[in-house]
């Protein structure tokens, strides 16, 4: 492969223009900004349902189960306390995503609306700072359930492997 064809490749589309010959609207825009096309528009009410579902059979969760089981809670007072929690989140996702769903646009733009182009980096940048712990955390429970999982598995011999590593 050639130089320019992976730059090619890697280049990402800046304007609407680029991607189907339409006008953009200038330098503070470009196709991620720019409302969703309705061609584009193929997300349902079961889309929604996945990713509330898929949240709640994250790591995260887990340990919320576990940890209200080892503070004395019984099974039926964690399985109302998980769906009061979700419901509360159901409810702010519902009103957080009303730039998304009724006017097609994403969370950049929407911030924008309210704090301006420039107020609106903030608002990026903590979102940012927030999915980087998010993600984090996640991984941290999760690295520590396979330990659970392996030590299960494979006994002490799974704690007791030499560290080569210099």
């Amino acid at each position: 492969m050639t130089k320019n064809r992976v730059l090619h490749a890697l280049r990402a589309k800046q304007t609407n223009e680029e991607v189907d010959g339409e006008a953009s609207y200038g330098k503070w825009s470009n196709v991620d900004l720019e409302p969703t096309p309705p061609t584009a528009r193929n997300w349902s009410g079961w889309y929604f349902f996945a990713f509330q579902f898929s949240i709640a059979f994250s790591p995260t969760t887990y340990n919320i189960g576990s940890s209200l089981f080892a503070i004395g809670f019984t099974w039926w007072t964690i399985v109302i306390a998980s769906f009061v929690g979700t419901g509360l989140c159901c409810i702010v996702i519902f009103f957080n995503s009303r730039g998304a769903t009724w006017y097609h646009i994403g969370f950049p733009v929407y911030a924008r609306i309210s704090a301006g182009i420039y107020g609106s980096l903030f608002f990026i940048f903590i979102r940012m700072i927030v999915a980087i712990f998010y993600m984090g955390t996640q991984t941290y429970y999760a690295s520590r359930m396979m330990d659970v999982s392996l030590r299960c598995i494979f006994g002490h011999q799974w704690t007791d492997i030499p560290n080569s590593l210099p």
